[in-house]
């Protein structure tokens, strides 16, 4: 059975910590998406446990209450569903994972633009290259 846990971030440093946390439990397979990553842990644990690790490995907040929702309707075989690819109407596939080794990765993040402007300009005020 798989865990499965969504980020809903393109962050890497956020997606590092949850990588190595669950990490400590189980090797985690990960995936990157279009919106984030996808990490699927191999766990044979029940439904309760399921939601406790997910909620402490940060999935998506929204994910976890319609999966809190599902299960008090009692459609347990539908928590923690996550879609390899999703298909439109007109059969084109327009979110899919990609393999994605996370160590494999710069040890820096880019800064958005604006950021590295404001940061050059304070570098030039206070006597930096």
């Amino acid at each position: 059975m798989m865990l499965g846990i969504d980020l809903d971030s393109k962050n890497h440093f956020r997606m590092l910590k949850v990588y190595f946390n669950a990490k400590a439990i189980v090797e985690p397979d990960i995936k990157e998406t279009q919106h984030g990553f996808h990490l699927r842990l191999p766990l044979d644990v029940d439904i309760q446990d399921q939601l406790t690790i997910r909620h402490l490995l940060s999935d998506c907040k929204e994910r976890m209450a319609w999966d809190e929702i599902k299960l008090q309707m009692g459609l347990v075989e539908l928590v923690d569903t996550l879609f390899e690819a999703k298909q439109g109407k007109d059969d084109k596939c327009w979110h899919h994972e990609e393999p994605f080794n996370p160590l494999a990765q710069p040890f820096w993040e880019p800064r958005k633009t604006i950021k590295n402007r404001r940061w050059k300009a304070w570098l030039r005020h206070n006597g930096g290259d």
